[in-house]
């Protein structure tokens, strides 16, 4: 019984790491502003962090500008937000960035793709994802404080990097 206890328990750590470093596929998609945005070309250039939110998420709009000073404040870093709203609400997703002086690369996933291909279920959802393509940190929701968590997360990020 405790062979497989201890059995079990190894299996689920190993699971947990592996689940850690789940490498992403290489997507594309276009941004607000109509440019084609690569993640590999992306990935060259340092680490993403990918937000998933909604104009309608109340937690969404107070996670986007905490995490918009993260932005500014790790210019190594790409921000992505990516907008759950219907392609019908893209001038309220556009008033929006702009409103809250959005300083991140922002489309809306109008068929659901991206979501798909990370397994969003609820938003805001947020992944840190390092320069070899791997998840290295997942979130979901949001509370003040947050942000100090992610932060946390990016300075261990940027510190390994060096």
């Amino acid at each position: 019984m405790k062979r497989i206890m201890i059995t079990v328990m190894i299996l689920l750590v190993s699971l947990t790491l592996f689940a850690q470093t789940k490498k992403i596929q290489n997507f594309s998609f276009e941004d607000i502003n109509g440019k084609k945005i690569n993640t590999a070309e992306l990935l060259k250039k340092g680490p993403i962090v990918l937000d998933f939110w909604a104009t309608f998420c109340a937690p969404c709009m107070k996670s986007l500008p905490a995490y918009n000073k993260l932005a500014i404040e790790y210019p190594n870093i790409t921000f992505i937000a990516v907008s759950s709203d219907s392609p019908r609400a893209k001038d309220k997703v556009i008033k929006t960035v702009r409103s809250l002086k959005l300083d991140m690369i922002t489309t809306i996933d109008a068929n659901k793709s991206i979501q798909k291909s990370f397994n969003v279920k609820e938003i805001p959802e947020t992944f840190v994802i390092n320069q070899e393509g791997e998840i290295t940190f997942h979130h979901n929701g949001y509370i003040p404080g947050d942000e100090d968590k992610l932060e946390e997360e990016l300075k261990k990020l940027l510190k390994g990097s060096k």
